[in-house]
């Protein structure tokens, strides 16, 4: 028994200890708005912006694809002079522009404009995926605090029943051993606030590290929402995930890319052009004709002669390979969206059944044991350890009942993700 009391004073002192240690960020009186953290977060999270800068860079391709390589300008001294009828040569002065063959100018283009579709179908994903992840640390934090308040609740709760306990064993009625065990349940209910406090302070860095705020940026009160609203088949939202997925766009894209890249690589079996002209520089003769010392021009026309033809076969079949691997790379992205779409409707099913479950059936008959237990207790008709169990019981229930709410809206988080928009746009 002395060893006993002994362990009890040590949890004791822990527990006061503990109460004087804040739970979490010191919060704001403002409401937090969800809608509102989304357009914070598309405009200041910093993998956003980055993946918007690469969609502008691949934009700038285009122009750069489609235009002419710069002409070559040539210059040369004789430094003998060689003697023409008309004077001696001086030197000579040209300049030649290099023409693609018809039609790769064009396929190029196209090429860089299938490069910066993809790219901002990337941008579209970075920005979906952190919308996504920002909804998920939101609901989240919303079962956290949901979780301290009702702990809490029910802490409080505690500290009655320890009085009573307490006036009990001072009449001689219950033993001592109800007034430790009330003392050890609230001590443990103080060590799970501080558990949740951490849990809190963690998910607030995270949302304001999304934001790309500072990480110590207090954070608002979140409200109670309603639940969202979710009819839709999984036939709709393979369909409409065929017109969002912005991966499955990419992927797409990507072939339509790869089936320009052989057209293109098939142009190299035919010459380029080079067309130039020379300006030759005649020094003054020694004759009276009239065109004595005239200055000489001279038109030039060159072409490459493809005529490694294995070299460019190659590269055909290169092509054609990375067409077929961009097939293979379309379905496998169809197939995953599938299963992720089966996998989160079919979690959202559940949890909805469950969060029915809580609501209508295990929360009230937890409520109705802990109050039948707790005034059989008061009448002496009743354990202090049932009462405990009956109050574990109803805290361990209402807390699952709001992490079912909070896993609810992820789920549908993830089902939005799935199909590439939010659920406002299913319709």
């Amino acid at each position: 028994m002395n060893h006993f009391r002994i362990n009890f004073m040590t949890l004791l002192i822990i527990s006061i200890s503990m109460t004087a240690i804040p739970f979490g960020f010191a919060q704001t009186s403002d409401i937090v708005v969800l809608d509102d953290l989304i357009k914070e977060v598309i405009e200041n999270n910093p993998e956003i912006k980055a993946r918007h800068d690469v969609f502008r860079a691949a934009e700038q391709r285009i122009k750069q694809a489609i235009s002419l390589k710069d002409p070559k300008l040539s210059v040369g001294y004789f430094i003998k002079n060689p003697e023409t009828r008309v004077g001696p040569q001086i030197g000579k002065y040209g300049v030649s522009q290099k023409f693609p063959f018809f039609g790769k100018l064009t396929l190029k283009g196209k090429v860089a404009q299938k490069d910066r579709d993809i790219a901002y179908e990337k941008y579209e994903a970075a920005v979906q995926e952190v919308i996504k992840n920002l909804k998920y640390s939101f609901y989240d934090l919303y079962w956290i605090r949901k979780s301290t308040d009702i702990t809490k609740e029910i802490k409080d709760l505690l500290d009655e029943l320890e009085k009573v306990a307490e006036s009990k064993y001072s009449t001689g009625i219950a033993s001592q051993q109800d007034v430790m065990k009330a003392q050890v349940e609230i001590s443990k209910l103080i060590a799970k606030l501080y558990t949740l406090g951490e849990q809190e302070v963690t998910l607030q860095e995270k949302i304001n590290t999304l934001l790309n705020r500072p990480v110590e940026t207090p954070f608002g009160k979140i409200g109670n929402f309603s639940f969202t609203e979710f009819p839709y088949t999984l036939e709709k939202l393979l369909y409409l995930s065929e017109e969002y997925r912005q991966e499955l766009k990419a992927a797409s894209l990507n072939i339509d890319k790869h089936t320009e890249m052989v057209s293109l690589k098939k142009k190299d079996y035919f010459p380029d052009f080079t067309l130039g002209v020379d300006f030759i520089d005649v020094g003054s003769g020694k004759t009276a004709a009239f065109n004595d010392g005239q200055d000489a021009w001279m038109g030039k026309a060159a072409i490459n002669v493809p005529i490694w033809r294995g070299r460019i076969k190659a590269s055909v079949n290169e092509a054609k390979n990375n067409l077929s691997s961009s097939e293979n790379i379309y379905q496998s992205v169809k197939n995953r969206v599938s299963f992720q779409l089966k996998d989160a409707l079919f979690q959202l099913k559940t949890c909805k059944n469950l969060l029915d479950l809580y609501e209508n059936a295990l929360i009230p008959q937890a409520e109705e044991s802990f109050k039948a237990s707790q005034a059989g207790y008061e009448n002496g008709k009743v354990d202090f350890l049932d009462l405990i169990d009956a109050e574990r019981i109803l805290l361990n229930f209402k807390i699952a009942y709001y992490r079912s709410v909070s896993n609810y809206e992820k789920y549908i988080a993830d089902l939005e993700r799935a199909v590439g928009t939010n659920v406002e746009n299913f319709n």
